[in-house]
């Protein structure tokens, strides 16, 4: 394998051809997914003897070499996206793909989230309010906005604790920013968790400063436990999230987190009416999913 690196990295990815043998012993399949850009879809286009080749985008901005990308995804029969923002964004970059994108979301699957969140207590005090935020810990996220956030809420007087779920590259540069906005008391790093969902059910609020979501399944996952969310406007949750109804929606700027996060802990009605329109939407149930991926596999979609 590392001389078949070596080759694709000369004469181009198509040399992961040679790999066919050792990876499948030439034997045939119905299907191949490729449930990623790269690697796993340089094997799925060119290593595996197959009838049907998919290959899955997740991502809410173009992260891929333009040509590199062009020429897997051409050599696959459909690529699947998991929004319909997505699949806009990637046939503007690459129309040529266009009648190969087809949208399957990543489902919810609600009952085994509830029954996992119901494990532990994460919180020792019940007297303030508890913000979430749960993400990888890394520059796309921008949980600076979130420190900037936490500032403004304890200059107001707000009693609360934002506890950060999760871990990444930029953890110490946030250590850092929260300590110098003096909010290091109240903004908790909690790490990365094996299970979450407990930190999510028992918040008071869930406030996602990401600027890129394809989908934003954490969101809906927050949602699905009846979590009220404010949310950065990005590709995924514009779709699901009603600003106003089901959720906040923010600008892409620390103000705005800040602001509409002091809007819906100070609005009592506003609070209780994003509260009561909270919960996943039906398209992402896992039955409703099942349906769309066999339509997939059956070369139906």
């Amino acid at each position: 394998m590392r001389l078949i690196f070596l080759l694709m990295k000369f004469f181009g990815q198509k040399r992961i051809s040679l790999a066919q043998k050792l990876l499948t012993g030439n034997q045939h399949y119905d299907c191949v997914i490729g449930f990623r850009p790269g690697i796993c879809t340089q094997i799925a286009a060119f290593a595996v003897n197959a009838d049907r080749r998919i290959t899955w985008w997740h991502h809410g901005e173009i992260n891929v070499e333009h040509n590199s990308y062009l020429e897997t995804a051409d050599a696959c029969d459909q690529i699947v996206v998991v929004s319909e923002a997505c699949r806009a964004m990637l046939a503007e970059t690459f129309p040529l793909l266009a009648h190969k994108l087809t949208v399957v979301p990543n489902m919810v699957v609600i009952d085994d989230i509830r029954r996992k969140a119901e494990t532990f207590q994460p919180y020792a005090q019940s007297d303030v309010l508890h913000i979430v935020t749960l993400c990888r810990l890394s520059p796309e996220k921008h949980i600076e906005n979130a420190v900037f956030a936490a500032q403004k809420l304890k200059e107001k007087g707000i009693t609360f604790q934002w506890h950060v779920v999760g871990g990444g590259s930029i953890e110490n540069d946030l250590r850092n920013a929260a300590a110098a906005a003096n909010v290091q008391d109240v903004f908790l790093f909690e790490g990365n968790q094996p299970n979450p969902y407990p930190f999510l059910k028992n918040a008071d609020l869930f406030v996602h400063p990401s600027y890129v979501e394809s989908q934003g399944l954490v969101v809906l996952e927050a949602m699905a436990l009846g979590v009220p969310c404010v949310v950065t406007q990005s590709l995924g949750p514009c779709e699901f999230i009603e600003d106003g109804v089901n959720g906040i929606l923010t600008e892409q700027s620390p103000e705005s987190l800040a602001e509409k996060v002091l809007e819906i802990l100070t609005d009592r009605a506003l609070y209780e009416r994003i509260k009561a329109n909270t919960h996943c939407p039906e398209q992402f149930a896992p039955e409703n999913m099942m349906k769309k991926v066999e339509e997939l596999l059956e070369g139906r979609l």
